[in-house]
């Protein structure tokens, strides 16, 4: 194992700045905008990213593994409030001349370039012309759901957006159902197989959707005292964080998360119940239970209830409409001079837990549009002590958000007090617990708020850890200024009192008079410094390591998990890949 301790390298090890190249920038200034910082040491133009070609270059948001958002640089009067002027403004985005047109998917299909682009989604077509130069992801992104279907593509990156509000002044008319035509067809390239088309551009249903895998079922039970709700999920990796209840009045919601699918039981109670149910889960049978209690004991139950809308129905969760709740809030503190905790309440009856490396969205009116931005959940503190009992059960969720000036919603943000109220809608996110069996070193590579997935990540895997555990820990953490590093203190006291963690911090724009860490940005040699490499397809310690782990070569299995601004996730994951780690041990966080 390596000693404990803040590691803080005094010779400025980091990755210089080459006249060719720009080096990647750790994470935002208060505005949003990303500072230039001091690089330090020799450089070689294979260190720096992005490169020429690379991905977060050429704008890959539609297709890889894993996935990273790119933004590309708008022009002048093109940004979110930009667009919604010129909604308000009165001139005609829908290029029908306001009318309300029935779109075959024939007609769509002609409508698919620059000038003249037509996209679907849910049901609905929208002429997205006036709105590519608005586009964070650029023009060529997307155009690729132009003359199209692009719900598919849209839920895989932006399903938390309303694009129905986003995009309401670009309203063309509904698409006919009669035959349908996706981007479900599209290959990871972005490219339309052939094999997948029909004689008029129309794409089957069959060839679309895999068959699913085979439905869960439930059923009910009663005592004198309660009743109870038993849903077979087969999965045998499922927990209490997983299910999701909202209960009003007599009607019942309960999803549950299994692997990549949500299923819904959705019903009108025979009887009102109480909301102090309980929550079981059964690993070896992947049985959940619900244990309601009655308003009325002793009474017997006919049936359970009718069932409502979406009952029993089982979708990937992706494409399962997000369900907001009116949450109240219970406390804001202030983390640093730019970010703020927030502590969430949902509704009474609501149980609204969120697996660990999820996020949740909230929602607010900006102008009369309605708009969702992604924040992952965290925990109210990194010391055992100051853990909130209410997070196990979903009763309350911490958000760490950092507030931009100029933001669309952060603003907003920033005015809450507590006891006013917020939209927040159900946990997204792909990352499971079964990730980190029989890893042997997690690397966590954040930059500024980047950091927020990490938090319960390094309190899953060093203090709530069997005392035996051998994880290896190291958070490599990128800021601008010593005064953005969130919960400074806690981290270097966890490092003090556990072996196995070790923190690095990365400045980029502090002053070496009052600095004498490591600075620059995420490179090459970071990646060397703290990653073990493969060599000859075999897994291998770092010899030179300053951090000197103590793993059997041959039997180090690493995980390495990125999250940060769109470019910095995007240049980390190029130089893992660089560094010879496969998909398999890669995992980035995005929203």
């Amino acid at each position: 194992m390596f000693g404990g301790g803040a590691f803080i390298i005094s010779s400025k090890l980091g990755c210089g700045k080459s006249k060719t190249d720009s080096p990647v920038h750790s994470s935002g200034s208060s505005s949003g905008n990303l500072g230039k910082g001091k690089m330090a040491g020799k450089s070689t133009k294979n260190s720096l990213f992005p490169a020429t070609n690379s991905p977060q270059r050429l704008g890959n948001s539609f297709g890889g593994s894993p996935k990273a958002q790119n933004k590309v640089a708008l022009k002048p009067g093109r940004s979110l409030m930009d667009w919604i002027r010129l909604g308000r403004s009165g001139v005609d985005l829908t290029g029908v001349g306001g009318k309300t047109l029935n779109v075959t998917t024939a007609e769509l299909l002609q409508h698919n370039t620059p000038d003249d682009a037509w996209i679907a989604l849910r049901g609905k077509v929208y002429n997205i012309s006036p709105y590519l130069e608005y586009h964070p992801g650029g023009v060529d992104e997307l155009m690729r759901g132009a003359g199209v279907d692009g719900t598919q593509l849209f839920d895989e990156i932006h399903k938390w957006v309303n694009a129905e509000s986003m995009l309401e002044k670009c309203y063309v008319g509904k698409l006919e159902a009669e035959s349908p035509i996706s981007k479900g067809g599209m290959d990871r390239k972005g490219s339309n197989k052939a094999s997948s088309l029909g004689p008029n551009g129309t794409v089957s249903i069959a060839t679309l959707k895999p068959p699913d895998p085979e439905t869960p079922t439930y059923d009910w039970f009663q005592s004198s005292k309660v009743v109870t709700v038993a849903i077979y999920t087969r999965w045998k990796k499922v927990l209490p964080e997983h299910v999701t209840i909202d209960k009003n009045s007599k009607n019942l919601r309960v999803t549950v998360l299994i692997e990549k699918h949500l299923f819904k039981v959705h019903l009108e109670l025979e009887e009102d119940v109480g909301t102090d149910y309980t929550v079981k889960t059964h690993a070896e049978s992947g049985k959940v239970e619900i244990i309601l209690p009655k308003y009325e004991p002793e009474k017997q139950w006919t049936s359970l209830g009718k069932p409502l809308r979406g009952d029993m129905s089982y979708v990937k969760a992706m494409q399962a409409e997000t369900v907001y709740r009116e949450c109240t809030v219970k406390s804001v503190s202030v983390v640093s001079h730019d970010v703020v905790l927030l502590a969430i309440t949902p509704p009474e009856g609501c149980r609204l837990p969120v697996p660990l490396g999820h996020h949740v969205q909230i929602k607010h009116n900006c102008s009369g549009m309605e708009l969702a931005r992604s924040y992952t959940v965290v925990l109210p503190s990194l010391e055992p002590e100051r853990q909130d009992p209410d997070v196990e059960t979903g009763r309350v969720i911490y958000l760490m958000i950092k507030i931009y000036s100029n933001g669309a919603v952060t603003p907003y943000i920033g005015t809450l007090n507590a006891g006013d109220t917020l939209s927040v809608g159900g946990s997204v996110g792909t990352f499971q617990l079964s990730q980190l069996s029989g890893v042997s070193h997690l690397v966590l590579l954040a930059a500024g708020t980047g950091f927020t997935p990490m938090i319960r990540l390094i309190y899953h895997t060093v203090v709530c850890a069997p005392e035996d555990s051998t994880l290896l820990v190291h958070l490599v953490f990128y800021n601008k200024k010593m005064c953005d590093i969130l919960w400074r203190e806690q981290l270097d006291v966890l490092a003090k009192q556990y072996d196995r963690f070790r923190v690095t911090y990365v400045l980029s724009a502090e002053d070496e008079t009052v600095w004498d860490g490591l600075t620059g940005h995420i490179c090459a040699t970071h990646v060397q410094q703290y990653v073990p490499h493969q060599d000859n397809g075999v897994l291998k310690e770092n010899q030179n390591s300053q951090t000197k782990q103590k793993c059997s070569v041959g039997k180090v299995n690493p995980l390495v998990c990125a999250c940060g601004p769109p470019v910095f996730t995007a240049a980390a994951i190029e130089l893992l890949k660089a560094h010879g780690l496969t998909s398999s041990h890669i995992h980035a966080f995005s929203g």
